[in-house]
């Protein structure tokens, strides 16, 4: 809704991936930076850490800002892989 701030809380993290879990069709990951809010390492760790095999994950970029922030968050999010 226009004028409503976003909240990015643990706890609706936390509920939305473990309804995931409970799917039966492959999801798609979205927001999992909360818009700048996480830090990127630790997010795309906790998203590795929920994904299904057959689940993807759609992160944004703002380029203008950094322009090898694409290539880093691929790094950071097969660093999490990894681990």
């Amino acid at each position: 809704m226009h004028g409503v701030n976003e909240l990015y809380a643990e706890e609706d993290r936390k509920a939305m991936t473990d309804i995931i879990q409970g799917l039966s069709k492959p999801v798609i990951h979205y927001k999992v930076l909360a818009a700048g809010r996480n830090d990127p390492a630790q997010a795309f760790a906790f998203c590795r850490s929920k994904m299904r095999p057959r689940d993807l994950v759609c992160v944004g970029v703002f380029s203008k800002d950094n322009p090898a922030m694409l290539a880093e968050d691929v790094r950071l999010f097969d660093a999490a892989g990894r681990r």
